[in-house]
């Protein structure tokens, strides 16, 4: 039987190979994981245990290695004060007081909001010569952690190295990429289809993003 002992995890050996651990943030399952191949290696011998040590290494690396850059996420839910309106074509938003515009076109759907300021506008514009459609381009690569935004109809292009995910039920609904500059821009992809595709543009003042991403975070499907 294996009794619980308190072993300090930087003082095991595995801590310090090559993997570089000790560097890397441990969650509660990965401290109780690595005590339990220590004491199970009180039982089956050092070796052994090395040897499961070294695979689980691998996949702590592996998984640490996956979330890396991708630290903010937020949890889409609905604001019971806010009004929703349209925002595609079987989508919703919400939005508090404040805000003008919406929905609007005749070959296909155009999205423009902005405050009462202009210093929070959103919007998105995905036409052709011929017609404007709900979402724009595929994320190709989904683990991206930063991307090159184009705004103002092609004129702008900004480097966007901040990553959101926003989820639903531990799902990826979302991925939001945006800076940190005082006027900030962003870029919203949203799943639809099961692929993320271009959903909106977001351009406000640094110190109103809580409020950009509390609205974003308000999508869901009719």
């Amino acid at each position: 039987m294996l009794h619980q002992q308190n072993i300090p995890i930087d003082s095991l050996p595995f801590v310090n190979s090559k993997f570089n651990l000790k560097k890397q943030p441990y969650s509660r399952m990965d401290r109780f994981i690595i005590r339990y191949f220590y004491l199970l290696s009180q039982n089956i011998g050092v070796m052994k245990s090395l040897i499961l040590l070294t695979l689980w290494g691998i996949l702590l690396v592996a998984c640490h290695k996956e979330n890396q850059g991708v630290k903010n996420v937020y949890e889409v839910k609905q604001h019971a004060a806010w009004n929703a309106e349209k925002f595609k074509d079987g989508y919703t938003i919400q939005f508090p007081s404040g805000f003008t515009g919406g929905v609007t076109g005749f070959e296909g759907n155009i999205f423009y909001k902005s405050n009462t300021n202009d210093s929070v506008y959103f919007s998105y514009a995905f036409c052709s010569p011929t017609f404007c459609y709900d979402f724009g381009d595929t994320l190709k690569n989904t683990t991206e952690t930063s991307i090159q935004g184009i705004f103002n109809f092609g004129k702008d292009t900004v480097s966007l190295a901040q990553r959101m995910n926003f989820t639903k039920n531990n799902q990826i609904e979302g991925i939001y990429f945006y800076d940190k500059e005082p006027f900030s821009h962003g870029k919203l992809y949203w799943k639809d289809g099961g692929v993320y595709k271009e959903a909106l543009n977001a351009q406000y003042k640094k110190e109103h993003q809580q409020s950009v991403i509390e609205i974003m975070g308000t999508i869901q499907k009719k």
